[in-house]
């Protein structure tokens, strides 16, 4: 479940079945004058004080069903959740990645352009 902190301590559902969702920033981080896609050095997971250098935002979500599937469970075929995304483990508890081996599980991902930076 994705849930966000309320400002009175609180946290607030607001998806179901998200198992994970972990956010990347793109931009010139390594300060070689140029952003590029393929230069690890160019995506930060924190840009702190650099929100002027984020060209772009890479989001990840990790969802899964509701239920099990009954196919899998009736074959004995379990599912490890999906293990690592972006900076981290994807699931609450890596250490047992079969937690709930019989629903399956989708990695969605989406890159946002930040349109009119740097003006």
């Amino acid at each position: 479940m994705l849930q966000r902190s309320l400002n009175d301590g609180s946290w607030a559902s607001v998806a179901e079945n998200i198992e994970d969702m972990q956010i990347a920033y793109f931009g010139d981080f390594s300060s070689d004058g140029t952003a590029n896609f393929s230069d690890p050095n160019d995506w930060t997971n924190n840009p702190n004080a650099n929100w002027s250098k984020v060209r772009g935002i890479r989001i990840h979500v990790v969802a899964r069903t509701r239920r099990e599937d009954p196919d899998l469970k009736a074959k004995g075929i379990q599912l490890p959740s999906i293990q690592a995304v972006e900076d981290g483990p994807s699931h609450p508890d890596s250490s047992n990645p079969y937690e709930t081996p019989y629903q399956r599980r989708r990695l969605f991902t989406s890159f946002i352009r930040i349109r009119n930076a740097g003006l």
